[in-house]
């Protein structure tokens, strides 16, 4: 029998997650009940055998990814790479997780989007409801944590505006610099006659203009009580002098004796300084601790001065 096959798309900027919809009226034959039935048991042994996972933590290759200059190029998704599944899974509920890399941009910023493909007996808006993605979490890690042991900074833009669900944004990593994206996807469940296709992943880079200022840091101060006494996790506020600032993102690093620190931070035209955490890990003696902070987004340099008190005895009299 010949297979009828219409295809409409739904694309809305505020709903990435685009379902696309194909109207089909075919005879399934019995080896594809066999496969879905197949799959279904595998399902209820966990997520390490599902399907629907792609690349792994050691190797965070998966294929259904693509890079874009900006959230614009991201949202047209021209050349999107699409991760299918043959035959598509019904009933294809439950977590499962998706290994990729992704690279920033000279000014460390990255941001994910993701597309999800159903196929069903609707078409148009009134199908949306019929799939449901379900939770997601995600992390970032180093490309030499083969286990995904340590997560690095969370996005601190939890949603860069195309989505409702799903659109985290980093300003803050490092520039040019590749890192593994760990997706943990939980279907929902999904309406009868209705199944699981696939995914494409899409990251963009430029999510924020970038500022400029330069560097005038010699009424720089810091805020907090620092002591020479090897307790680590001592914290405090670095407050640096800008000036000739103009709008958009900068990221700081101070770096030091025992201290470290970043930020990134939404500069405003003509402000004249930021405020950086700062924490010590209560290292070496009693001294005046020069420390560096630098910014590419930066011109000048900045090497402020934090004094570390020497560790004072607490007692109490029992005479």
């Amino acid at each position: 029998m010949n297979k009828i096959n219409t295809k409409t798309d739904l694309i809305s900027p505020n709903f990435p997650k685009v379902l696309n919809f194909w109207k089909v009226v075919r005879v399934v034959p019995p080896s594809v009940f066999l496969a879905f039935f197949t799959l279904f048991i595998t399902f209820l042994h966990g997520e390490k055998t599902y399907a629907q996972a792609c690349g792994s933590c050691a190797t965070a290759n998966c294929i259904g990814i693509k890079q874009y200059a900006n959230k614009t190029a991201a949202l047209a998704g021209v050349g999107k790479i699409w991760k299918n599944y043959s035959p598509a899974l019904t009933n294809a509920t439950g977590a499962f997780t998706v290994y990729a890399t992704i690279t920033t941009d000279a000014n460390g910023q990255v941001s994910v989007m993701q597309e999800f493909q159903i196929q069903g007996s609707q078409t148009g808006l009134s199908a949306q409801s019929a799939a449901v993605a379900g939770s997601r979490t995600y992390a970032l890690y180093a490309l030499s944590d083969v286990n995904c042991t340590t997560a690095i900074l969370p996005a601190n833009i939890l949603n860069d505006g195309c989505s409702s669900t799903f659109n985290p944004a980093w300003t803050n990593l490092q520039p040019n610099t590749s890192y593994k994206l760990a997706l943990r996807v939980n279907l929902g469940v999904m309406a009868a006659g209705y199944s699981y296709m696939g995914f494409n992943l899409r990251y963009y880079n430029n999510v924020r203009s970038s500022s400029s200022f330069a560097f005038n840091c010699g009424s720089a101060a810091a805020v907090g009580t620092f002591y020479a006494s090897g307790v680590s996790g001592q914290g405090g506020t670095l407050t640096v002098p800008i000036s000739s600032a103009t709008s958009g993102y900068a990221n700081f690093t101070v770096s030091g004796g025992g201290f470290s620190g970043s930020a990134s931070v939404n500069i405003a035209t003509g402000q004249t300084s930021v405020s950086i955490p700062l924490t010590f890990d209560g290292s070496g003696v009693a001294r005046n601790q020069p420390l560096t902070v630098t910014s590419t987004q930066g011109t000048g340099t900045c090497t402020p001065t934090v004094q570390v008190k020497p560790l004072i005895a607490t007692f109490a009299f029992n005479c």
